[in-house]
């Protein structure tokens, strides 16, 4: 595919792009622009990673929790609601079921960034550093 194929592909199928809205999108796929959203995008699986592995909502007790009921009693805390409306502006949180926030968050802790993610609380005694490489193309979780 050549230039002249790919403006003829993107006039027919999406004829209300704009060339300064591609343009835009093809910097943050190359990592020429990160914009607000997309930083907080990026916070929102690093939050949601941390706050799994901290168990935060789960009671204080020593019992041994399965992923899932980690993740479901932080669901339903304050926290969790407040840091939902706060990384995802225009969304709520009632939108969507708690088994669906559910999903979401297991899908975040099991993906492979997640378990970079993971790998440095574990290494860290739970503690996020501030500045870290991963393995990933991305050279850095911020």
């Amino acid at each position: 595919m050549n230039w002249n194929d790919f403006i003829k592909i993107v006039k027919k199928k999406y004829p209300k792009a704009k060339p300064d809205k591609v343009l835009n999108l093809v910097k943050a796929m190359s990592g020429g622009h990160e914009s607000n959203y997309q930083v907080l995008r990026n916070s929102w699986s690093i939050d949601v990673v941390c706050c799994i592995y901290k168990k935060s909502g789960s009671p204080k007790d020593n019992k041994k929790r399965g992923i899932t009921n980690i993740i479901r009693n932080w669901i339903i805390s304050q926290d969790y609601k407040t840091s939902y409306n706060l990384f995802h502006p225009g969304k709520k949180y009632e939108t969507l079921t708690t088994e669906r926030h559910v999903k979401n968050c297991y899908d975040l802790w099991i993906n492979k960034k997640g378990k970079e993610l993971r790998k440095v609380l574990k290494s860290n005694k739970g503690k996020l550093p501030v500045y870290f490489k991963t393995s990933s193309p991305l050279k850095t979780f911020f």
